[in-house]
């Protein structure tokens, strides 16, 4: 479990008393901030390589959303978002005297498309919701990681002192538009003048492959070790604080006949 969804966890627990709802058919408009964890798909296990952040925190993903609430659980909602992908890798670890690493930074637009259920705990105004849904991605800018690191060179590990020669070369693919899958749990409060916080976890998988980074590894001697190929598709972790307003439809009141 990472870090994201063990937090999310612990103030769910923290916060478990009780629950209520949006209006049904009314609208909320909302807005969150999240902080983000990201990573590569490697095609295969390895000790050598280390995909991590290195220090560095991306951008936090910025959401304005609009959620039109078809009953008092159920609701369906889109927006607008901004995003950074941060593409880390590196070569090293315990054993290696020195480190190299890179990155590609993608900045994203995002529209997502979700649908989420809420289910009462108790009867307040806390509740626990379930979403689902998928987003398009509309890549804006990218900031390759040349600086970074000696795309050509040589690593030593330090038990063996056996010296590597390494080759790092990055490609960005031709595509303009990704697509991803979500899913996630969230808590909220909703306050009795129609403010809402919230605390929600996702997971986000991309569907298409924008970018790869082939590492390739050979003995100082020429004796071939073996290649890697690292994809860039958008899988990231997601751990965001949202504010909102549930805008209440006025109840009408029957007439009374005289």
């Amino acid at each position: 479990m990472s870090k994201c969804s063990k937090l999310v966890l612990i103030i769910g627990i923290a916060l478990f008393s009780n629950s209520s709802y949006a209006q049904k058919n009314s609208w909320t408009l909302g807005f969150r901030m999240g902080y983000k964890e990201q990573f590569l798909e490697k095609t295969k296990p390895s000790d050598l390589y280390i995909i991590s952040h290195y220090g560095d925190i991306a951008s936090p993903t910025m959401e304005l959303n609009l959620t039109y609430n078809i009953t008092d659980r159920l609701s369906v909602g889109s927006g607008i978002a901004y995003l950074e992908y941060y593409a880390f890798w590196g070569i090293g670890g315990d054993m290696w005297q020195n480190f190299k690493y890179g990155k590609v930074i993608l900045k994203y637009a995002q529209i997502p498309l979700n649908v989420k259920y809420a289910f009462p705990l108790w009867k307040s105004n806390f509740s626990v919701y379930g979403k689902f849904g998928f987003n398009i991605d509309f890549l804006a800018d990218i900031v390759s990681s040349h600086g970074y690191y000696d795309s050509i060179g040589t690593i030593t590990n330090s038990y063996t002192n056996t010296i590597f020669d390494y080759k790092h070369t990055e490609k960005i693919h031709d595509k303009k538009i990704n697509v991803l899958l979500n899913a996630g749990i969230g808590f909220g409060y909703r306050f009795k003048n129609g403010f809402g916080l919230s605390l929600e976890g996702e997971y986000y998988a991309g569907l298409r492959t924008m970018g790869h980074v082939l590492i390739e590894i050979s003995r100082r001697n020429g004796t071939n070790e073996y290649t890697e190929l690292l994809l860039i598709k958008g899988n990231y972790w997601n751990c965001s604080f949202g504010m909102s307003y549930n805008f209440k439809k006025k109840e009408k009141k029957e007439e009374v006949k005289s």
